[in-house]
């Protein structure tokens, strides 16, 4: 599980936005926190994607009403697979985007809906 958690008590003392839980059935129920990752974001809702169902799982979030930009992160280690393009380039940043932007995926694209805007993100195969 992965939510948006600005002051989150992180493992190793890392600096929250991101928190990421693990849930546990067994051998006993158990949630413990296992890893925390920076965000320049207010309240956004992150997902998580694979290639398969269950393979290489990433959680994809974007800096809404923060940095506007669109991260991923290995969800098993909150690794950084990619932070939003370059830093300081104004023309990877997305408009229109307010709190609680959620990003929507169909045929290997990622949606991220902004005020009358719509930005595509491809992340797979053609």
């Amino acid at each position: 599980m992965v939510f948006s958690a600005p002051a989150a008590d992180c493992p190793g003392g890392g600096t929250a936005g991101l928190a990421a839980l693990l849930v546990a059935a067994a051998p006993r129920p158990s949630v413990r926190p296992i890893w925390c990752a920076p965000l320049n974001a207010i309240r956004s809702v992150p997902i998580i994607t694979t290639t398969d169902g269950r393979a290489d799982p990433i959680v994809c979030v974007v800096g809404g009403a923060g940095d506007n930009r669109l991260h991923g992160f290995r969800a098993d280690t909150g690794e950084v697979v990619f932070a939003g393009g370059t830093e300081g380039t104004e023309g990877d940043r997305m408009t229109g985007l307010g709190h609680f932007a959620t990003i929507l995926v169909a045929e290997n694209t990622l949606y991220v809906a902004g005020d009358g805007r719509l930005h595509a993100f491809r992340v797979g195969p053609r």
